[in-house]
């Protein structure tokens, strides 16, 4: 064992001599060195490697509406990448469009929205389906015929979303009390322009009717109609055409004027009455009837406030067409009496928080108490004091404590011109 174990090491030592053999012949130039290990390779620079949308979809309920998106690019390392501009495309221009992260709706219907940069896309689902959440009347208010007789002018509403454009599809139903007459047809849907439209024959009852209109969840309206019952004129009595110019429009009113949203005036609404009645002023806190018609031009209950004070303070509702602005609405004939010489008259500014125009106990008596010709009377827009919306098209904000009744000449976003004008004509 010993032998076998100086063998191994006898072999040993000549294995080590043969290395420093080797290193000596090297240290002294017999051969090449020997080269030190390379360095390891570069790593390639960063590239786009996946691009990530958020929110993963958006849905918009009113055309004009934008969203925003952003966009998360990642490199092949897992890192932020930095390297480019994000280019953003829409699948369907004709349903929305889309600029620096942001769509805008155009139509209802459904696409997707993409980023994209060095060849790598991220989506994300774009939905446009309008919300109804405003209905107007644009026809057939303000009309007046004998009991059980079908009106001349169709009774028309409009239905918008919050931005103010038509909806299509809207279901519109129109229905009556009993004496109230019926509507035919009772149930339609929005057209195109977002109009549904229905004829109205009158019932028995021989005050005014109501014709109730709903859309959609909680849209209403209520549109009267006056009966024929005034006695002819006497000789105490005179009977006057009212012209009403609205000349409310974006050259008399620049700031913020709503062109787009489709100006107009609410169908006007008023009484012929005595001084016992008061029906509005200036400096005096809005009844329920004023505050809903100048809210939302609807009629019902202020007709209900002035029948309220028939006979001994008031004669008759008066009912007259709604119109856009620019534009001109006449009332045919107004019947007063010496009796009753007062003239209230309003319509709603539309779109607008609670703002209006009007008249309020306009005498048409002259001071000798001989009735007048002929007379005009410009008229300023007023605050209702029920909505503290700043602007046109300002989402429902009920003042609380409601407000007086002012006067907005000059506050924005009114000049101060007149938004009108009222012509009393005696026939």
């Amino acid at each position: 064992m010993f032998q076998t174990r100086l063998r191994s090491w006898v072999g040993d030592l000549r294995g080590g001599l043969l290395v420093a053999a080797a290193m000596a012949g090297t240290a002294c130039g017999g051969s090449e060195p020997v080269s030190p290990p390379p360095p390891p390779p570069e790593p390639d620079p960063p590239e786009a490697a996946s691009v990530t949308l958020t929110p993963a979809s958006a849905l918009l309920v009113s055309l004009g509406e934008t969203a925003g998106f952003t966009a998360a690019v990642i490199d092949q390392y897992g890192d932020p990448y930095e390297g480019g501009e994000v280019a953003w495309t829409s699948s369907n221009i004709a349903v929305f469009t889309v600029e620096a992260g942001f769509v805008t709706a155009v139509a209802n219907g459904q696409g997707s929205v993409t980023a994209s940069i060095e060849d790598v896309n991220g989506t994300a689902t774009v939905e446009v389906e309008q919300a109804p959440v405003g209905l107007t009347v644009t026809g057939g208010e303000g009309q007046e015929a004998e009991p059980e007789t079908e009106l001349d002018e169709r009774i028309e509403v409009r239905i918008d979303d919050a931005g103010g454009a038509p909806v299509e599809g809207v279901e519109v139903q129109f229905s009556t009390e009993e004496g109230n007459g019926s509507a035919n047809p009772s149930q339609t849907t929005t057209d195109a322009s977002g109009l549904a439209s229905s004829s109205w024959t009158l019932g028995d009852q021989t005050d005014s009717q109501t014709l109730t209109v709903t859309a959609g969840s909680s849209l209403t309206a209520e549109i009267m109609a006056s009966v024929k019952q005034v006695d002819p004129p006497s000789d105490d009595s005179a009977a006057y055409i009212v012209r009403f110019d609205a000349t409310w429009s974006d050259s008399t009113h620049p700031d913020n004027f709503p062109l787009s949203s489709g100006p107009h005036f609410s169908p006007m609404i008023g009484a012929v009455h005595n001084s016992e009645a008061s029906f509005w002023a200036v400096e005096e806190t809005a009844s329920p009837g004023i505050e809903s018609m100048a809210e939302t031009g609807a009629t019902g209950t202020l007709t209900a406030e002035i029948n309220q004070q028939r006979p001994e303070n008031a004669l008759s509702v008066i009912n007259g067409p709604g119109l856009s602005s620019p534009g001109l609405g006449v009332i045919e004939e107004v019947i007063v009496t010496k009796d009753y010489p007062l003239v209230t008259l309003v319509t709603m500014i539309a779109p607008s928080p609670d703002w209006f125009a009007g008249v309020a106990g306009f005498s048409l008596l002259d001071e000798e108490g001989e009735w007048l010709s002929e007379v005009s009377v410009e008229l300023p827009p007023f605050d209702a004091g029920t909505d503290s919306g700043p602007n046109y098209t300002s989402p429902n904000d009920d003042t609380d404590p409601q407000e007086p009744i002012t006067n907005l000449s000059g506050v924005a976003p009114f000049s101060e011109n007149p938004v009108g004008k009222f012509t009393f004509i005696k026939k």
